[in-house]
């Protein structure tokens, strides 16, 4: 297996990782223990690509260590952490062009000028409006854009 034989991933909410280990198949693996702080809400995945192997149906399992009770968990499987334990989702969430600290408007005139722009940093808690001079689009005689805060 030259690829990503295993792997661990865990996402926060929003989709932002936190941690990914990706164990490839044929390359020795250095011995290491991570400890990854996971709260209520964050997300874990983890992947064999012999999880689902029927003579191997023990190299991808998860165990409750209080009951004792196991599972496979097949080529992949991905929970959400909840108040009462773990729960079985379909997809990892991903990170959004709406989750950071900066970001930036650009509002486009007649061919393609930019006519306003305005930028946002939640850090200095500030928006920065900045209106360029001249006529956005001739071709309209009513409100062309608006920015309301």
């Amino acid at each position: 297996f030259n690829s990503t034989y295993a792997s661990i991933k865990v996402q926060n909410s929003s989709g932002s990782v936190m941690y990914n280990k990706e164990i490839m198949g044929n390359r020795q693996q250095n011995a290491e223990t991570q400890t990854v702080p996971v709260k209520v809400g964050d997300y874990l995945e983890f992947t064999h690509i012999e999880g689902d192997a029927v003579k191997e149906k023990t190299r991808a399992t998860l165990t409750n260590l209080e009951n004792n009770k196991n599972e496979t968990i097949g080529k992949s499987a991905r929970y959400q952490v909840t108040k009462e334990g773990l729960k079985k989702v379909e997809k990892m969430p991903e990170t959004t062009i709406l989750d950071g600290k900066q970001f930036a408007w650009s509002l486009k005139g007649y061919s393609d000028r930019e006519i306003a722009k305005v930028d946002y940093n939640k850090t200095a808690e500030e928006l920065k409006i900045k209106l360029e001079a001249g006529v956005p689009h001739s071709y309209f005689n009513s409100t062309y854009a608006s920015i309301k805060v």
